[in-house]
Order: structure tokens, then sequence, then C-alpha cells
């Protein structure tokens, strides 16, 4: 025999003894689709791997400057030679986050998604920052007092937090109700499954 025909041979041998073997082969993940909806708006569209500890999160964040320092109210001379009073003033200031963060592990069970969600919401208030004595008034030691109309700023902060877990029927609409913003609002949410 030839050389290359007896490697050709020898190929043919080891590739049906190869084909014949179980090989291990890896299936895709299944992908959970959710979506939220409150009125007509979109509030998250998520995936996520079923079945993983994966934790899917949408968050929209926003930071707010919050006084937190302060120059007192004060009387000063202006170049006219007149007395001029200014109220409390803000000095420096620090972010604070607002916004909506949405937690989601998806896993499937006998047909049924099952979701564990977390919502956290939190948006700012208008409070004054500043409280005291000589803060919103000031003597003008002549027998007058000048008066300040105190600044409010987004000091005060609500949060809102709900967590559910729903075993929802893919395609199906569930109407879950969310707090938001110290009320409650009903979301929709639906999901559906990719097959790999």
């Amino acid at each position: 025999m030839k050389f290359p025909l007896l490697l050709s041979l020898l190929c043919v041998v080891a590739a049906s003894v190869w084909a014949g073997q179980p090989r291990n082969v890896v299936k895709p993940p299944t992908i959970v689709k959710v979506s939220m909806m409150s009125g007509k708006s979109s509030i998250a569209e998520l995936e996520m791997r079923a079945n993983r500890p994966d934790v899917a999160t949408f968050s929209v964040q926003r930071d707010r400057m919050v006084p937190t320092e302060w120059e007192l109210p004060r009387k000063s001379r202006g170049s006219d030679g007149g007395v001029y009073y200014s109220g409390a003033t803000p000095m420096a200031f620090e972010a604070r986050p607002l916004g909506l963060t949405v937690k989601v592990v998806a896993a499937l069970e006998k047909g049924l998604v099952v979701l564990n969600c977390e919502i956290s919401q939190s948006e700012g208030r208008k409070l004054p920052t500043i409280y005291g004595e000589g803060i919103d008034r000031v003597d003008t030691g002549d027998g007058r007092v000048v008066k300040f109309r105190q600044g409010a700023y987004e000091s005060g902060t609500v949060t809102s937090e709900t967590t559910f877990q729903l075993y929802a029927k893919p395609g199906k609409t569930y109407t879950i109700p969310v707090l938001f913003g110290g009320k409650t609002v009903n979301w929709r949410v639906t999901c559906s499954v990719v097959e790999p």
C-alpha cells in the first residue's frame, strides 16, 4: 500500500470511531424577557438567563445637590453708603442620588416564569434646609427687623420600596401594585421565554 492511501484509510477509521463517541453538547440558556409598564409608559425592558443567579438590573439615577453649609444672614454696606441685609446663603453642597432601580431574578418552574423583583424609587421634596435663630430675620439695631424668605431646596427624600414574587405564564400580563413616590401605582408585568 502506498503511504497516502494508508494515511487516508487511517483518517477514515479514526473519524468513524470519533463520530461514534458520546459528546457533551452545551445547550445555550433559556432567555426570559420581562416588560414593565405603568400607564402608557415603559418602565423597564429586561433580559436575563433563566435559572441562573444573575440579577438583571435597570436603573435611572440622577444626583441632586443639597446644601450642607451656610453663610448666615449678614449686614453689609454698599458702595452708595446704604446698609443692606442678605439672607442665609448656601456655601457647600452634597450630591444625593434620586431615581429608580429595578432588580429581577428569573427562574423557570413547571412551565411558569418565576420572578423575584425588588423595586426601589426615591424622589426629592422641597423643604427648607436651615432653621434657628437669626436665620429668617435680622434685627437692624434701630428697632426694625428685616425678614427673609426661607429658601427651599430638594432636601427631603421620599423612598419607596416594593418587593414581590410573580409566577407568570409566558405572554400573559399581570397587574402589580408598586409603591412609587409615596403612592401606590399599578405596573403591568409581562414575561416571555426565548428558547435557544
